[in-house]
């Protein structure tokens, strides 16, 4: 693990208690809990860039996809099926 830093961190009563909540939860530190949780957000699989990035890539492919009318037909045919 990189060399950690401290931080100092101001934060409503009731978020403090639910984020210590659920760190008791998944037996792990509030600690741990808020850098696993800013990891993902800032550089994880699932920041706001890469979000974006992965709607614009499937919108570049110009897919062929019909109205939703169509699509939700298909879908429900594909589960009878």
């Amino acid at each position: 693990m990189p060399e950690l830093q401290r931080v100092d961190l101001l934060l409503p009563q009731k978020l403090l208690r639910r984020i210590k909540k659920e760190a008791k939860s998944r037996h792990t530190t509030f600690s741990s809990l808020v850098r696993e949780s800013l990891q993902r957000t800032f550089t994880g699989a699932f920041s706001r860039t890469s979000r974006l990035d992965a709607v614009r890539r499937l919108q570049a492919m110009s897919l062929p996809v019909g109205s939703w009318e169509q699509m939700e037909s298909d879908i429900d045919r594909g589960r009878a099926a």
